[in-house]
């Protein structure tokens, strides 16, 4: 019995250094390994895609007091463009200064104070957009320490983390499938997320042509928890919110949700109707408080429905309509079909004179339809005229012309 005690007692502490162990490392995750007094500036590590605009911080960590900080951040100028640095204001109070030649590489920033100022955390946001062909990889941002003294103007050793910007060439997308089917039918059409990079939201928009099509249902994805919206609206919103607010984890890829649409029974559907897709609004979010608008990098693929005729072996009876087209009715599914004229090149079946105007007539061949265009009248042709009647000292003379025509 003692003997089992003890072996309990054992496990228990084993259990205990390996938690206590687990969380040490775990807790080491987001900076380096520090050792006591140690003073550390990181860089972060932050993913994009080919064409985005990313925010890589600068965190102080173990700051003693420095009254003094010079940085010098490098990276890849063929592609990255720095386009802004921010001071957050972690070290209070600090001069802070920044070059205005953000195509400085390496980028000088400095804090300076009369007095020590012990704050850690983020000390800065660096801007940074990714060349659009830029290719999938990782793209390192180096950090130097240039000087760092105390208020006694002694030397503070400060180390440095280099960060990255991890590239991917792939955009995430939303696609709009395509679907093929005749008047009268009911067609499905996915809408599907690829290369989910993690999001909390996203509002897109489908819009479709509501003389051809009526969407009828959305069948929904239990991955995805959407917001049902009126099916009557065009264009329709599809939004996804996640439960807790935070990006999904982890990240889903595939269809979102599908489309139903009856193919109204009307001929005049015949044809491809385009669907067309929207992007309003993707956010992610990982922290509390923290909400980024990250719809730039998504591209979107809109998509069609086919829509063929009945299967008849039609026989058709075809009068005109108007000038712009005729009807062809079937004698055995007895549904009409409106097509536009084939018009000929036309005769001048009036000549215009100078005063009136001529008749140009057009034929159909499909339903011997014809419709007339008018031909604008000529006007005078007048020659030089000739003087018909000399003028005197006391009377006026007279000119007359003829029209050639």
């Amino acid at each position: 019995m003692e003997q089992g005690k003890t072996e309990a007692k054992i496990m228990k502490k084993m259990i205990s250094i390996v938690l206590a162990l687990f969380v040490c490392i775990s807790s080491m995750g987001m900076f380096g390994i520090l050792a006591d007094g140690e003073v550390q500036v990181q860089a972060g590590t932050v993913q994009g895609a080919s064409g985005d605009t990313v925010e890589v911080e600068l965190t102080l960590t173990g700051n003693p007091g420095l009254s003094y900080l010079k940085l010098r951040i490098g990276y890849d100028a063929s592609v990255l463009t720095l386009t802004n640095a921010e001071n957050t204001g972690a070290l209070g109070t600090a001069d802070f200064t920044a070059s205005e030649n953000f195509g400085k590489n390496p980028y000088v920033l400095t804090w300076a104070s009369a007095s020590n100022l012990e704050g850690n955390g983020v000390i800065a946001k660096l801007t940074f957009e990714i060349d659009e062909d830029a290719a999938s990889g990782s793209s390192e941002i180096t950090v130097e320490c240039a000087d760092s003294n105390n208020e006694d103007l002694q030397d503070v050793a400060v180390t440095t983390v280099n960060g990255s910007v991890e590239i991917s060439s792939i955009k995430p997308e939303f696609v709009l499938g395509n679907a093929e089917g005749s008047i009268g039918d009911t067609v499905e059409v996915a809408l599907t997320l690829n290369n989910n990079p993690g999001i909390s939201y996203f509002k897109v928009q489908v819009g479709y042509d509501a003389e051809k099509l009526a969407l009828s249902e959305v069948k929904t994805n239990s991955n995805f928890s959407l917001t049902r919206g009126n099916p009557e609206r065009n264009p329709y919103s599809v939004v996804f919110s996640s439960a807790d607010g935070f990006n999904q984890d982890p990240p889903v890829n595939g269809e979102v949700c599908v489309l139903v649409f009856e193919i109204l029974d009307k001929t005049s559907s015949i044809g491809t109707s385009d669907l067309q897709l929207l992007i309003e609004e993707v956010d992610s979010s990982v922290n509390p408080g923290e909400i980024f608008n990250i719809t730039d990098r998504f591209s979107g693929t809109s998509g069609s429905v086919q829509i063929n005729d009945v299967d008849c072996e039609h026989n058709f009876t075809i009068v005109s309509v108007d000038d712009n087209q005729h009807k062809k009715v079937c004698s055995i599914c007895e549904r009409e079909y409106f097509e536009a004229h084939t018009w000929d090149e036309g005769k001048v079946t009036k000549e215009p004179s100078c005063t009136e105007a001529g008749v140009k007539t057009y034929s159909c061949p499909v339903c011997d339809g014809t419709k007339t265009e008018t031909i604008a009248a000529l006007d005078h042709d007048w020659d030089e005229g000739k003087v018909t009647k000399e003028p005197s000292c006391t009377e006026a003379g007279v000119k007359t012309y003829s029209c050639s025509r």
